[in-house]
């Protein structure tokens, strides 16, 4: 009969949107997994992502041995940028600057921005010559990407200090201290010698290295 027909299809038509608004749900629940995890503006990892992920390596670290580093990284005179070319100009060198890191990290690694100007890599496997490599691999690939990107008679320069998990830098806090300070030491030798540095050219400094 007619009517039991309908009565039939009610319930699939139910279901149907039943599961529509559960997967609606499901995706919007991602949405704010992502976002959590994710800087909106470069997408790469966010602060709260790399500590998550540096607190699990350094435990693993313990165990395993060295190899673990920690990159600090930041746009040398970034307000210069924004105010000689504008924030959108300043934007795009954000975006790039992390394409770079990202382009120059291995599988495995960890790369994020930490807000304003200032990112951090994770570094697994690593040694003196890895973190010399990828120095050199960020500089080259961010150079390529303002040049394709039209940004190319923007200077950037970046400053960069590295740390290695050792016996006297094994927690996440001294790591990122660690290669912090040996980022602003670098600024500040660099300034001191009134060093006036290429375009893209990006300084590097180890530190605390075992």
């Amino acid at each position: 009969p007619e009517g039991l027909r309908r009565d039939h299809i009610r319930p699939v038509e139910s279901q149907r949107q039943l599961l529509g608004m559960t997967l609606s749900s499901l995706r919007r629940l991602q949405v704010l997994i992502n976002q959590s995890a994710i800087d909106p503006l470069t997408g790469i990892h966010n602060r709260r992502k790399l500590l998550e992920f540096l607190d699990a390596q350094v435990q693993s670290a313990t165990t395993a041995g060295p190899g673990l580093h920690v990159a600090v990284i930041d746009v040398d005179s970034f307000k210069d940028i924004n105010d000689s070319h504008g924030h959108a100009a300043g934007d795009m060198v954000l975006k790039y600057v992390a394409a770079a890191l990202s382009q120059s990290a291995r599988p495995g690694d960890c790369v994020a921005r930490c807000g304003g100007d200032e990112f951090v890599a994770v570094l697994l496997d690593s040694s003196r010559e890895r973190d010399a490599e990828f120095h050199h691999a960020v500089r080259s690939n961010l150079n390529r990407a303002l040049h394709a990107g039209g940004l190319g008679h923007i200077a950037v320069n970046l400053s960069i200090g590295f740390a290695a998990f050792n016996g006297q830098l094994r927690t996440s806090s001294q790591l990122l201290d660690a290669a912090d300070a040996a980022m602003y030491n670098l600024k500040r030798l660099t300034h001191s010698r009134a060093f006036t540095p290429p375009s893209f050219s990006i300084p590097c400094e180890n530190t605390s290295h075992g």
